[in-house]
Parts: C-alpha cells; structure tokens; sequence
C-alpha cells in the first residue's frame, strides 16, 4: 500500500516537473527563473536518483546491455568525466559558475533524469500522460504567448516586460519550441484525428503555432520547418501500403512546408513588417559555425596534448574564445562579448571535450539515429504503437538537431531528455536493445563491488545534491540583496548578504560583487567630510585592502577568466587618479597578464591608453591607442580617447590635418569622421562638426554616439528642431538611458540641453566613456 501511494506520487511529481518547467515564470524581482527551474530540475533529479539506488541495493541482481547504442553513451560520459579531470579549472568544470547543465554535476542530473524517465515510461500508462502533459503544456504556452503578443495591453504579471519575453528560453527558441508544437499537432490531427476534441485541439494547436513560427521570423526555424516537415513526409510514406492511401498524407506537414517556404524566401520583408507592427527587436549574438571550427582546430594545434584529447573543460569555452578568436572578430559589432558557447551546444562540446569528445558525439549521433530509423520501421507492423514510435523517433531527432545547430537552454534540454527516454524505452520494448541479467548471489566479490558502486553513487548524488542547493540559496540570497538595496539603499545589510552569498557558496561572482561594493565604500569614505584626516587615511587604508583581497580573490578562483582579470584592472585604474602607490604599475601588470590569455583584445590597448593618460603620460598613450586601432580598426571608444588627448596637449589643429589625411586615404571609415567631429566640436567649429558627424551616420546609420553629438552641434548651431528629431531617434532605440531623456525633455521645452541635470559634467567631449552605448551597432 505505501509502495504504491509512493509509486503514485513520484509519477505525479515527474509529470509536474515535465508539464511546469515550461509555464514556470515568478511574478518576483528577486526571484531568477532560470536558476530556479534549474534547482528543481536537479533536486528531483538527485532525490529520484537516491531512491533508486536504494531500491538497487536490496535486489540481488542487475541487467546491462553490450549494444553499441549504450557503449557509446558511456563513451560521452566518460570524455565528461576526462574533460573534467583535465579542464583548465577543474572546480568550475565540476559544479559550475552557477546553477546550470554546462558543469558535469548538471551533466550527471540530467543523464539521470533520462534514466528516471526511462524506468518510468516504460509502463504505457505513464507514457500516455507524459505525452498529454507535454502538449497540454505546449499548447498553453503558446496560446499565452500569442495573446500577449498581440494583445500587448495584456497584464505583464511581472515576467512579461517585453514582445521576446517568454517562458521557454530565447526568442529564436521559442521559434523552435513553436514549430515542434505545429508537428505534435500534425501527428495528433493525423492519428488521433477520428476523436472530436483531438481534431479541435490540435488544429487549434497547428494554427497557433505556425503564427508564432512566422511571427519570431527566424531563418534557422523556417530551414528546421522545411527540412522536418519532408522528413515527417517520407517516414509517413513508410507506412503500411494495405492502409487507406489518404492515411500517408499529412496534410497538415504539406501546409508547414509551404508556408515555411514561402516565408523564407520573403522572410525580410515580413519580418520587417511584422517587427515593426509588434515592436519586436531581438539579436541573439553567437559565434558563426566558421569561427567555431576555427577555435576547434586552434584547440587541436595550440594546446598542450592532454587538452588536444580531452578539451579545455566543461563550461571552458569562453577561454579557448578569448584565446583563439579571429582578428575578424574586431570589426563586427560583437567583438568584445565573451562567448561561453560556440555555434551551437554540440559544437561547443567539441572545444570543451577535445578529440575525445568529438569521437563520442560522432558514435552516440550515428548510433542513436540507426536505432530509431530501426524503430521506426519494426513499428511498422504494431499499429496501435506506431504513433508512439513515430512522436519518440521524431521528438529525438529534432531535438538533437538544435543541439547541433543552436544553443538552446533548460527547457529544450528537458524536451530533448523526454524523448531521449521514449526512445530508449521504445527501443528495449521491440527487443532492439538486448540486456543480460547478472545474479549476484552467485558471485561474493561481484555483489561486493556492485554494492560498493552503488554506495559510492548514493554518496555521490547526495553530494551532488547538496552543491546544487547550496548554489541556488547562494543566488537567492545575492539577488534578493541588490534587489533590495535598489529599494532601500541600506548599504550595509547590501555588504552582510553579499558576504552571506560568498559563504553558502564560494563563486568568483561575489568575489566581483564585493570588489565593487568596497569601491563604493571608498567613495563614500573620501566624499565623508566629517572624518579627520587620520580617520580618513585609516579607513581608506583597510577598506583598499579588503577590496584588493577580493579582486585578487576572484583571479584565483579562475585565472583565466577575463572579467575578473578587467575587475581587478578596474580597481587599480581607479586608484592611480587618488595618487595611491604603485596603482599605476599593477594595472599593467594586470593588463600584460590578461593579454596572455586574450592577445588580440583591443580592449587591453585602450586600458593601458587609459592608464598612461590618468599618468599623464599621453605620448605612450596614443601609442596604446594606436596599437587599439590598429586591432579594430572602428574602435570609437580609442578614437574618443584619442581626441581627448589631443585636445588636452593643445594639437587640435594637427590632429585635425592628420585625420583628414587619414580620411582621404581611408574614406570609408566612419570612426575617422566621428573624430574629426568631436575635434571640430571641441573648437566650437559646430558647422565642420554637423557635416562630419552627418557623414559618419551615413556611413553607419547605427553609430549612436556620432547621432548623439550630431544632436548637440545641432542644437548649438540654433538648429533645435533638428537637434530634437535626432534625441527622439535616440530616444526610441534607449528608452532607458535617463540622460538621452532629460536631454529631450530640456530640448522640447526650449532649455540647454543639460539643464537640472545630475550628470558628472556637462561635456559628454570630456567623459572617459562615451555617453551612448553601441547598441547592436554596426560601426565597420
């Protein structure tokens, strides 16, 4: 009786987790989704898998199988494992940065949860409600994001904030999510059809996905639409011939192809209507499959033997990234994003987990798909499973696809376990899958050392199961501590939670976090005017140590990673202007130390630029600034830098001869106008300005800064209309940039532009930074 209230319960829970993980959103500002979908996914993952692994300990016997199918299962865990043992962080290979699947503790929740899942549709009943759980959940989705997206005055529900926003991952794969609904209802109209409520339900399900399929506009949705849409069309025609002829069209996929057909092809144009009409602005920046395999074959020749064969680690690609990416790169609008995948999931695997991995993805792919092509015609002669077999085989190979042409997250990842597990099951079922019994009371030493595996993984899972929690609470404690201290500006308790975070869970991101909150300390030390100067200096003094103890805390944690390479940096750069010893000469150590890891990075030019500037020492400066442009060629944020200097030395004529010369040489470079304009406008000559400005946004219609400081000359020009236009350009594209607001507002109601403002200074010209980011430009 209590087995079997037991039994029923964990299948409710497991039809929860597969139903809900979906249509999982919190209406909470402190509360991530995407971690916590990720925690309970793996908490139930490990308490399952304790449960069985006790159960196994009281049986006396086991089955396995010698098929090729699961050798090469085996194989793939174990490069995870060798990966792992020989990654350039071998802590961050093993659970992670955060909560997630890269690592190979997320590795092993997931192989696992594929085994729970296969144990358990194995009963047909189960089976059936998974499949009811996951369209039922599908199509809920889907119907509720295209009310939302067409019906924008909806209630957001505190998750909802803009068209993209939605409950499955990314925007393009939520295309993919939508278009494999449209194929479940293709097979549900075409098997299940002869039922009322199923032939309503899924026209209703094919229709409302095939609008939000045209709706994200994506190349690789309607490519993966056609492709599979024939595919669904020729295993149809492998259906029985003594069945009605009518019974092997599918309708329904013929109307998929060719509207996926004709939306590729007038792709731009729709998409641009459609865009426009529904505000939809979404980029999802990626490595391109060139530049993966570029990395691939750097990885292969460059580094040392044991990461040619096992890879540079689990959740390690960004490292092969910084170090191997193309010069190209530079000059696209990407170039300083550190990209922690390549191309797509099983490609980035492929850097991870070096010729051993590659061999292994290579045998797990072409096994498991000459294993479901066999299902798929020995189902032919079971009429009644055919369907099953036909929504497995078809529900694996899609899904392995976009693993190995996309980067999807959690979500598509559970779908692709789901139907791993169906055709897992559906293979052993049909006699496909072959396995041998052991009886352990025949063999002492073999029971001894299948007990002591089986102990050594409950240790293992309870282990694992507890730096998975520990993770998640840490993040909880972290999020909800910024979150409140943007309500509360209660600084301390913002320093006590931070450091909370840190405890439960020792990670390089509160490492940062608390590099940043003691310069803020700082700040608020030196701006006390109520402290002495011995008080002062004291306090100065500890809190510049603590901060210190954390930057340098964070490089060790991971002494490739650049971001805690650049907070290191950032504390450095921001002593020397303080006078403080030797902060000029840590930040270029600190700087020649991240060029070893990243040596085409023309961000670490302009740092050391920035460096020697804030020393006054500007002809070694522009000479970093030269090396910078050199790199990239485009690079705004150096030729900013560049006239800011020049105007500080006074050479502003010089400068604006060198650069015409440069421009007659190089007419095409909108970053030769951009700075020929600034140097213009700091000589108040706002005439020469608007026309150098106005040809670098003809140029690059995407250079937000040269628009921003085209807005300006306008405006001093006495050209306040025009200077109005161009803030309301930028206004729509940064929405929540306050300044470019306050701009606005000044302008329309005939103020200076920077009147009331609570801006550093009122000369953008002078920042070190440029007062506009470079969203999605494309400055070439």
């Amino acid at each position: 009786m209590i087995i079997s209230k037991i039994k029923d319960i964990s299948n409710w829970v497991l039809l929860a987790v597969i139903g809900l993980l979906p249509v999982l959103f919190i209406p909470l500002s402190f509360v991530s989704v995407d971690p916590l979908r990720h925690f309970i996914l793996f908490f139930v993952a490990t308490i399952f898998s304790i449960g069985i692994i006790i159960s196994k300990i009281k049986k006396d016997s086991f089955s396995y199988s010698t098929n090729l199918f699961f050798i090469s299962i085996a194989f793939l865990f174990l490069s995870f494992v060798l990966s792992t043992i020989f990654s350039n962080n071998i802590g961050i290979s093993l659970w992670g940065r955060q909560i997630s699947f890269n690592s190979l503790f997320g590795l092993i929740s997931i192989t696992s949860f594929v085994y729970i899942l296969y144990t358990y549709v194995l009963q047909k009943d189960f089976r059936d409600k998974v499949l009811l759980v996951l369209y039922s959940s599908a199509l809920f989705i889907n119907i509720m994001h295209l009310l939302f997206i067409i019906i924008p005055f909806l209630p957001a529900l505190g998750f909802f904030t803009s068209t993209v926003s939605n409950t499955v991952g990314t925007w393009y794969e939520f295309g993919f999510f939508a278009l494999f609904t449209a194929f479940s209802s293709v097979l549900i109209l075409q098997f299940l059809g002869h039922s009322k409520i199923h032939r309503i339900v899924s026209l209703v399900g094919l229709i409302v996905s095939m609008l939000l399929v045209i709706i994200v506009n994506s190349t690789s949705v309607f490519v993966f639409a056609i492709v599979f849409s024939l595919l669904y069309i020729i295993l149809n025609a492998l259906k029985p011939y003594n069945q009605d002829i009518n019974s092997r069209i599918s309708y329904g996929a013929i109307a998929i192809l060719i509207l996926s057909t004709v939306f590729l092809l007038i792709g731009n144009k729709t998409g641009y209507f459609v865009n426009s009409f529904l505000n939809i602005q979404m980029i999802e920046p990626r490595p391109s499959m060139q530049s993966t395999v570029g990395i691939i074959q750097q990885v292969i020749v460059h580094e040392p033997i044991l990461r040619k064969i096992f890879g540079v680690g689990l959740d390690r690609f960004d490292t092969a990234w910084l170090m191997y990416r193309p010069q190209e790169v530079n000059l696209t609008s990407y170039w300083d994003v550190d990209f922690r995948f390549g191309f797509s999931t099983i490609t980035t695997a492929f850097v991870n987990q070096g010729i051993v991995g590659i061999l292994a993805w290579v045998l797990f792919i072409i096994t498991s798909v000459f294993l479901s092509v066999k299902l798929l015609f020995s189902s032919l002669k079971q009429k009644d499973e055919y369907f099953v077999s036909l929504y497995a085989v078809f529900g694996y190979l899609f899904f392995l696809a976009v693993l190995l042409f996309y980067v999807p997250t959690l979500i598509t990842i559970v779908l692709f376990a789901v139907f791993f597990a169906l055709i897992i099951a559906r293979l052993s079922e049909t006699g496909l899958l072959k396995y041998k019994k052991i009886n352990l009371s025949k063999s002492p030493r073999l029971s001894f050392g299948y007990l002591l595996v089986l102990v050594v993984g409950l240790i293992g899972f309870i282990y694992i199961g507890y730096i998975h929690t520990s993770e998640y609470i840490s993040r909880y404690v972290y999020e909800r501590a910024v979150n409140t201290y943007v309500i509360d500006q209660n600084f301390s308790n913002l320093v006590l939670k931070t450091q909370k975070a840190q405890f439960i869970f020792n990670s390089d991101i509160y490492d940062r976090a608390l590099t940043d909150i003691s310069l803020i300390a700082l700040q608020n030390i030196l701006s006390n005017q109520t402290l002495s100067q011995e008080q002062l200096a004291s306090q100065f003094s500890d809190t510049l140590k603590v901060a210190v103890q954390y930057a340098q805390a964070a490089v060790v944690y991971d002494n490739l990673s650049y971001v805690n390479r650049i907070n290191l940096l950032k504390l450095y750069k921001s002593l020397i202007p303080l006078g403080v010893a030797q902060a000029k000469e840590e930040s270029i150590n600190v700087i020649n130390e991240t060029l070893k890891i990243t040596p085409n990075n023309p961000t670490l030019f302009l740092e050391q630029a920035r460096v020697y500037a804030l020393a006054k020492d500007y002809t070694t400066a522009i000479s970093f600034i030269q090396k910078a442009l050199e790199s990239k060629s485009n690079y705004v944020d150096a030729a900013f830098l560049l006239s800011q200097i020049q105007v500080e030395q006074g050479n502003i004529d010089q400068a604006i001869e060198s650069i015409k010369a440069a421009i007659v040489i190089d007419q095409a470079n909108p970053t030769l106008d951009f700075q020929l304009g600034l140097l213009y406008y700091n000589k108040d000559r706002f005439n020469d300005a608007v026309v150098y400005f106005e040809k670098a946004i003809m140029l690059s219609p995407e250079f937000s800064n040269a628009r921003y400081f085209l807005g300006l000359s306008y405006y001093k020009n006495n050209r306040t209309a025009d200077a109005i236009a161009i803030f309301e350009q930028l206004h729509t594209q940064f929405a929540d940039n306050s300044e470019v607001s306050s701009i606005l507002n000044n302008l329309k109601s005939g103020l200076d532009p920077f009147y009331g403002m609570q801006t550093p200074d009122n000369s953008p010209e002078t920042r070190e930074e440029l007062p506009v980011e470079e969203k999605d430009a494309k400055v070439e």
